[in-house]
């Protein structure tokens, strides 16, 4: 995506799949979710290199002229730059909690629907909450206008995360694991709000499970 998050300094390792990374970048955060679900460990089955987005490293360019996080470079293969793509990579290498495996055709079409509304108007919104285009009155205004739209998608979600817990019901989807960063995003701009908003627990609980899980530490 040309939208997503462009070295500290880590010895090369050639023979590894190298993931171009930014640490809070929510594109990315997924992305290492899913390859971190798919077994593979920074330093020995990944060469994990962070990226300074205002002094991109010449290798990140040689591969992606867009210079966009997170990338992906497979030895002897092509560089892949968008983080959908990279999560497809990892869970086709392996896929133990079935996030993108035993779902119905209705099933995956709500995950591909859920993940493009993240992705489109859910993050525009969420970036207008996070920076206004106008200073004073007026950019407060325009940042709560587009704190109301975001809501209103988040509702949505919230009503789907009732019965069962998540996105899907009983287990978590590709949908869980791409949203969440995202729904992150918006807590943390404003976690008092986030936390005093009407109606959203089962949202809250969703997100909570997330924070405080061992493979986000990771």
């Amino acid at each position: 995506l040309a939208t997503e998050c462009g070295l500290a300094p880590n010895p090369p390792k050639p023979d590894l799949p190298r993931l171009y990374s930014f640490r809070r970048c929510p594109f990315a955060i997924r992305a290492r979710f899913a390859l971190a679900a798919a077994g593979l460990r920074p330093g020995q089955d990944l060469d994990v290199r962070e990226v300074r987005l205002r002094a991109k490293p010449p290798e990140l360019l040689a591969v992606a002229p867009q210079a966009t996080v997170p990338t992906l470079q497979i030895p002897g293969g092509p560089a892949v730059r968008e983080s959908m793509e990279i999560i497809d990579w990892a869970l086709r290498h392996q896929d133990p909690e079935g996030w993108s495996r035993g779902w119905s055709t209705a099933e995956r079409e709500t995950i591909q629907a859920l993940i493009a509304e993240n992705d489109g108007p859910f993050k525009r919104h969420l970036d207008g909450t996070k920076y206004a285009s106008h200073g004073g009155a007026s950019g407060l205004a325009q940042r709560e206008s587009e704190r109301q739209r975001a809501l209103k998608i988040l509702s949505r979600w919230n009503a789907r995360l009732a019965s069962g817990g998540w996105l899907l019901g009983q287990r978590a989807s590709l949908a869980d694991i791409a949203l969440l960063p995202f729904v992150r995003q918006f807590h943390l701009a404003d976690p008092d709000r986030f936390a005093g908003e009407p109606n959203l627990e089962p949202l809250r609980r969703w997100l909570r499970r997330y924070l405080e899980s061992e493979a986000l530490a990771r």
